[in-house]
């Protein structure tokens, strides 16, 4: 997870100048050297403050063209191991989730989405399996307006688990929505009672 975001942030980096041209283009780095050289040396700085991959800056000192440096930094960090650790931190993240307020929700729906799409990038052969998925979901969510849904997930179904995700953020803003008009009609009720 860690590795995927910093290629991110690197290509981001980049192309918020308007220089990804230099990640992917040997030519561009051979016709401008030194600001090959100069986004060689920033990437490889930014390897000073690691733990774990500080011996990379070494490793790399020589490079001068942006677009054979990214090709090794891509490989390094998609290797399978660095996959494979980035899973399990991903799965360890879903073990960790918890929703037991109805506003924590929305925060908690974008962060099993967010899991559950990045696991599937990263071809683990566990997401697949919709069973376990809902098990997480349903250890997880321990809301009392949603408790219905909750019981969705502790019961086989032919329903794809996207989609009983999708089902259950439609009931919470259906609870939403009784919320809010009930904290409305309290508070009209209050104000005809000061009126009199």
């Amino acid at each position: 997870d860690d590795s995927e975001k910093y290629l991110e942030y690197v290509q981001a980096a980049f192309a918020s100048e308007g220089m990804d041209k230099y990640l992917t283009d040997h030519d561009t780095n051979t016709l401008n050297p030194d600001i090959a050289k100069a986004f060689c040396s920033r990437i490889l700085y930014s390897f000073s403050e690691s733990s774990t991959q500080r011996y990379l800056k070494e490793k790399w000192k020589g490079y001068s063209d942006v677009s054979a440096l990214w090709t090794e930094l891509n490989a390094h960090f998609r290797h399978p191991l660095f996959e494979r650790a980035s899973r399990s931190k991903l799965w360890d993240r879903i073990l960790r989730l918890e929703c037991t307020e109805l506003s924590d929700f929305t925060r908690w729906y974008s962060d099993i989405n967010e899991i559950v799409t990045k696991l599937t990038a990263l071809k683990s052969i566990a997401v697949t399996d919709e069973e376990l998925l809902c098990s997480f979901v349903a250890r997880g969510l321990d809301v009392q307006e949603l408790k219905q849904d909750h019981k969705k997930f502790l019961k086989p179904s032919a329903v794809p688990f996207r989609k009983m995700l999708e089902n259950l953020r439609e009931d919470y803003r259906a609870q939403e929505g009784k919320e809010e008009s009930s904290t409305a009609t309290a508070n009209a009720t209050r104000k005809s009672r000061r009126a009199k």
